[in-house]
């Protein structure tokens, strides 16, 4: 058993993420989604091998057999940090899979870049990917940043 972790700190314009396994980290900056984490998987690393591409890693069986994670007492997960900058209007999504199974990112982006508030925009997420079956719990989080000149 184990689980996954994403987190993410704003200090001023700076931001500073923390991953651990699948859950995800978008970044929604002027129209466009860009994911900032990399999913910890067996899966991801064939994908980076130049073994599966893309779009056989969506639906690969073994798309979710973790490579680094939260796990029993004694077992030790390696993270990946990075950081950012973040300009006036940006949006931080932090996700689990039982989102991204569900909903592609076009349409992620499309709520992001629609919704009135960061409440609307969960919600619009959370009934997209339940729509789509929700075969996993699914939890989004979304910050909206102002940045004043």
């Amino acid at each position: 058993m184990g689980t996954t972790l994403s987190v993410a700190a704003t200090l001023g314009t700076r931001l500073i993420i923390g991953h651990v396994g699948d859950s995800r980290v978008y970044l929604f900056r002027h129209g466009q989604l860009y994911q900032l984490t990399r999913d910890h998987t067996l899966v991801q690393s064939m994908v980076d091998r130049g073994m599966l591409t893309p779009e056989e890693a969506a639906t690969h069986p073994q798309r979710h057999l973790l490579t680094s994670f939260f796990g029993a007492e004694g077992d030790t997960a390696e993270g990946d940090f990075q950081q950012v900058t973040l300009a006036d209007g940006d949006q931080l999504l932090l996700c689990t899979d039982g989102l991204t199974d569900m909903v592609d990112a076009a349409v992620i982006g499309s709520v992001l870049g629609t919704a009135a508030s960061a409440d609307e925009a969960c919600q619009g997420l959370l009934e997209a990917a339940l729509k789509k079956g929700g075969k996993d719990n699914v939890t989004v989080v979304l910050a909206r940043y102002r940045i004043p000149r």
